[in-house]
């Protein structure tokens, strides 16, 4: 049996040249989901969590805050690639709506825009370190964080990794964390949540970890980093120990092929191996991690831990507990999630139309103005009435004062129905309150200026005419056939505007507001 190797790449390598030799290979840290392929890597186990594993505590998250609509980014490589595949086929068996999936290989600018653009708010990631400084550079200048956005990564990233000076990204680092903060990440339980119970060595896991970090300051390592490793390392050698403990204690598998003492083992056969698998797959131990058990593609059944960055300090707010049901048969549990804007962020914008309306404290003042005018007028209008037989007021033509007031009156009112909007008399009236203030606007101006204009006009012509201004004379019907030319030519304009060319009713929107 083979201890390793860390890397998927490697791993691959190796398991396809160990099947060839019978020889059963245990991984403690390679995460690829091409590895789960048994039909490929027949012979391989893995005590860390595979990346693909990640996906269920993912839609659970997803499930348990009723999203419907998610987006991934991803970097272009296998592992990452794979991943994302699997994850997009478990969201269309759940019935959730994959919003858009961008791919990158180098820089990721293009696909935050794409993001950007389709309304994507809740946000996968599959890449490894270097890239993640990069899309959270990218993600700060096209201000794709904040309280109406989530982002979840895969763990195994270095400690305050968004402090690392590489040189491969234009931000600060400041403004890296800015665009970050508060993200959450699944990861494998670095130690049993059940430090105090023992484990198949006899030793607890508390026990353990002392051990460990007394080696790691001696040797001068970064404990918080290294234990995430260690404990699956440990458990896979415990792993490898057991099945070769158990290979010399049964001499039959399960299928009856004989599997032979240790001693007797040759690359050539196939039946040590098979028993390897067999007693691999049924394993079930207390180990340093947790509880140990492997599935029947080789990948590890572990606790998955959902932690969060806050205040630039990864803080456990949860964990998922898979059981290989791909109907999401799990348990969940979160806690502490910390959400920017006091609640999680929708997975959507809701469009919601308001109107642009006059402010009501306007329409009231501009009301009471024309009130004011229209009980002026008005007065004016009875007096004109009351005075009319006087011989002042009938050599100034009384009836064109009357039709100028009669105007005033109505432009006063058309100025008040300029002000009201459809939030006074509902959307379904507004096209009939615009024609109306038209016709009113129109009329009345005509009555208005009309009347004015064919006074001073009749003024003109006696000026001219050196005739006496107060002698009753032919006048009349001149100006009153002036007036009413004016008024029925505005009246058939307004026919032919409102029966060929009626107003119609059309949403303009003048910006978006995220709230």
């Amino acid at each position: 049996m083979i201890l390793g190797s860390g890397c998927s790449e490697v791993a691959k390598t190796v398991s396809l040249a160990a099947d060839l030799w019978n020889i059963v290979q245990v991984s403690y840290s390679a995460s690829s989901p091409a590895l789960s392929n048994r039909e490929a890597y027949m012979s391989f186990f893995r005590t860390n969590v595979a990346d693909s594993l990640y996906n269920y505590a993912r839609l659970a998250i997803i499930k348990h805050y009723g999203w419907q609509r998610v987006a991934t980014l991803h970097e272009n490589q296998e592992a990452y690639s794979t991943a994302v595949n699997l994850f997009s086929e478990l969201l269309a068996t759940n019935g959730i709506n994959l919003t858009t999936s961008e791919s990158f290989t180098v820089e990721p600018g293009e696909q935050i825009d794409n993001l950007k653009e389709k309304g994507a708010w809740i946000i996968f990631g599959n890449f490894q370190e270097v890239m993640a400084r990069k899309v959270f550079c990218e993600a700060y200048k096209k201000k794709l964080y904040g309280k109406n956005y989530a982002w979840f990564l895969l763990g195994k990233y270095s400690p305050r990794w968004w402090e690392v000076d590489d040189n491969s990204t234009s931000c600060t680092s400041q403004q890296i964390y800015t665009a970050l903060d508060g993200y959450i990440l699944t990861d494998s339980v670095p130690m049993s949540l059940y430090p105090d119970r023992p484990t198949i060595s006899g030793h607890t896991s508390a026990e353990i970890a002392e051990v460990f970090r007394t080696r790691a300051e001696q040797d001068g390592l970064d404990d918080g980093h290294v234990t995430s490793y260690a404990s699956d390392a440990y458990d896979a050698m415990w792993s490898i120990a057991l099945a070769l403990d158990q290979a010399t204690k049964s001499p039959n598998d399960d299928s009856g092929n004989a599997a032979g003492p240790l001693h007797e083992f040759s690359y050539e056969t196939r039946e040590t191996r098979e028993h390897f698998i067999n007693t691999l797959s049924t394993l079930q131990f207390e180990g340093f991690s947790g509880s140990v058990s492997f599935t029947d593609a080789g990948d590890r059944e572990g606790l998955i831990e959902i932690r969060q960055v806050i205040d630039g300090e990864e803080t456990v707010v949860g964990h998922y507990s898979f059981h290989g049901d791909e109907q999401l048969g799990s348990d969940l549990n979160i806690t502490d999630i910390q959400w920017p804007g006091g609640s999680p962020p929708k997975d959507e914008t809701t469009e919601k139309i308001v109107f642009s309306t006059t402010p009501r404290l306007y329409l009231y003042v501009a009301g009471g103005l024309c009130a004011a005018g229209v009980l002026f007028a008005s007065i004016c209008l009875l007096a004109t009435i009351i005075l009319w037989e006087r011989s002042a007021f009938y050599r100034a033509s009384p009836l064109f004062l009357v039709l100028g007031l009669l105007g005033c009156i109505g432009m006063y009112v058309s100025i008040f129905l300029m002000g009201v909007s459809s939030d006074v008399i509902g959307p379904e009236n507004q096209v009939l309150l615009c024609t109306v203030r038209s016709w009113t606007m129109t009329l009345s101006f005509c009555l208005a200026y009309g009347a004015l204009f064919a006074k001073i006009y009749r003024a003109h012509k006696l000026l001219v005419s050196k005739a006496n201004l107060w002698k009753p004379g032919g006048h009349f019907p001149l100006m009153f056939r002036s007036l009413m030319s004016l008024f029925l030519f505005c009246v058939i304009v307004l026919i032919v505007w409102t029966v060929w060319f009626p107003i119609q009713r059309d949403v303009v929107s003048s910006g978006n507001e995220v709230r």
